[in-house]
């Protein structure tokens, strides 16, 4: 139905959500969105641009991948995003919880090193 996408517009598409969540502070404000879209990235940077890897698929990666100090997080946010509980609107962006903000900082800046 849809003619396929070309490559170079798959990685401008993630390239920029990635410029985004490593810019200034985004971070801070998405957590585990920014976390688990950041290690999908890295993982497609990493392997190659035929893939297109599920939130789950890239954190299993970045658990094996990533520096031990980011491991309760990537855990942290994969626990969020398979998680089942109400959250309300306002609530969307953090799953209601409390973010260590030098962990999703420490995170960025690795990020930001291998992108």
């Amino acid at each position: 139905m849809f003619s396929p996408v070309p490559v170079e517009a798959y990685l401008d598409s993630i390239r920029g959500d990635l410029d985004w969540i490593l810019d200034d502070d985004n971070i801070l404000d998405s957590p585990y969105y920014g976390v688990l879209n950041a290690c999908r990235v890295l993982m497609v940077l990493a392997h190659g641009p035929h893939l297109v890897p599920s939130k789950e698929e890239a954190a299993t990666w970045a658990l094996e991948s990533a520096p031990t100090e980011h491991t309760g997080l990537i855990i942290q946010c994969l626990e969020c995003y398979r998680s089942s509980a109400d959250v309300s609107e306002q609530e969307r962006p953090t799953d209601g919880h409390a973010w260590d903000s030098r962990q999703l900082l420490a995170f960025r800046d690795w990020a930001r090193g291998r992108s």
